[in-house]
């Protein structure tokens, strides 16, 4: 008897070079394309249009892997950015039955208050984990570039993904 191979089996490659690529991305390519002093978080877009895409609980998962492997990658405490990732991934998923409704307003509200809720638990969390947390850096002069560069970011990503997927749909 044959042994069948479920598809979410075959996702797993792919899904560890899309965590590993974006992670990268945040690491390199973030610094240098800056709008206003501001720089994209491509692991919190990613994270938002993967949970709208696929539910709260591919969000979830997505933002504590990318978020582990950032905070590995980044020679400090495991959590500080996993556990915001994990936590924001499984909220936005919860919008996962509405997205369809309007590609626009969707991904670009939630991917607004994502970053904002983003930037709050990151600092909760750096506090737990005994950094000294200076607000006025997280919510200074840079904060609304951030948020809509962010949203923006989200939005690109979002019509992509939305593209990948039904151009998939077609071909199968």
């Amino acid at each position: 008897m044959r042994r069948r191979h479920s598809a979410k089996g075959v996702l797993i490659i792919p899904i560890l070079l899309l965590m590993v690529g974006v992670d990268i991305a945040q690491i390199s390519l973030a610094p240098w394309i800056t709008w206003a002093g501001a720089t994209p978080d491509f692991m919190l877009a990613t994270t938002v249009v993967l949970a709208l895409v696929f539910g709260p609980w591919a969000g979830g998962m997505w933002g504590i892997g990318t978020g582990t492997l950032a905070d590995v990658l980044a020679a400090h405490h495991v959590g500080l950015l996993a556990f915001p990732l994990m936590i924001i991934g499984y909220i936005a998923g919860l919008a996962h039955h509405r997205v369809l409704e309007s590609r626009i307003v969707i991904p670009a509200g939630i991917g607004a208050m994502a970053t904002v809720g983003y930037l709050i638990l990151q600092g909760g969390v750096a506090i737990l984990l005994g950094y000294p947390v200076i607000w006025r850096s997280l919510f200074g002069e840079t904060f609304w570039q951030r948020v809509i560069y962010t949203t923006v970011w989200t939005w690109i990503i979002f019509q992509g993904v939305i593209w990948l997927r039904s151009h998939q749909r077609r071909e199968v």
